[in-house]
């Protein structure tokens, strides 16, 4: 498991204590401590992460993997970001894919802590964002005289929008009726 972190003392104690307590545990967890100048890698190292620290900041979260990746020995390898909290079995589930033999990667879907108020503060997006998306389209097109082209985007654009927050409505209320997302469908 790889932890690439800068900056992210505030949150990474949350992350590796769901690394820890998976039902299949990770066989190792490493922190790159991306040279951060607020402690991250002391408080990956009390939680008995293996802290590794470039000689230099790497840039990216991208570089901080790939710096960890050389020192990689088992057959798969898991990268998570430094404030995100996995689903207690979530190793579990991505882990299932595998014994497809054509399945070379897999992944998750992250949820906001806060989905609820999330998806509120989305919502009411749709509404903030009709007058500063929709004028300026509508402008814009007026004065290239493309107005029956913008007219016919808009709905689209908001379509897309809507279907988005629904989505991550229904599944934040399906995870807490205790109904899981597929984290793989063979196909996908």
């Amino acid at each position: 498991m790889i932890i690439p972190a800068y900056n992210e003392a505030a949150s990474l104690a949350d992350t590796v204590k769901s690394l820890v307590n998976q039902t299949t545990p990770p066989a190792r967890v490493v922190a790159v401590d991306d040279c951060s100048t607020d402690g991250t890698g002391e408080v990956a190292a009390a939680l008995g992460v293996e802290v590794l620290r470039p000689p230099a900041n790497t840039g990216s979260k991208a570089g901080a993997q790939t710096f960890a990746l050389r020192t990689v020995s088992t057959r798969y390898v898991m990268a998570i970001d430094a404030d995100t909290i996995l689903a207690t079995d979530a190793i579990e589930e991505l882990s299932a894919a595998f014994t497809d033999p054509g399945v070379a990667a897999a992944c998750g879907l992250v949820l906001p802590l806060l989905a609820i108020f999330v998806n509120a503060w989305y919502a009411l997006g749709l509404v903030v964002d009709f007058p500063v998306v929709a004028i300026p389209v509508l402008v814009g097109a007026w004065y290239r005289a493309e107005t029956s082209r913008a007219v016919t985007s808009l709905p689209c654009y908001f379509a897309l929008r809507l279907a988005n927050c629904w989505f991550m409505l229904r599944a934040v209320v399906d995870e807490a009726r205790g109904r899981r997302l597929a984290v793989y469908e063979k196909g996908h």
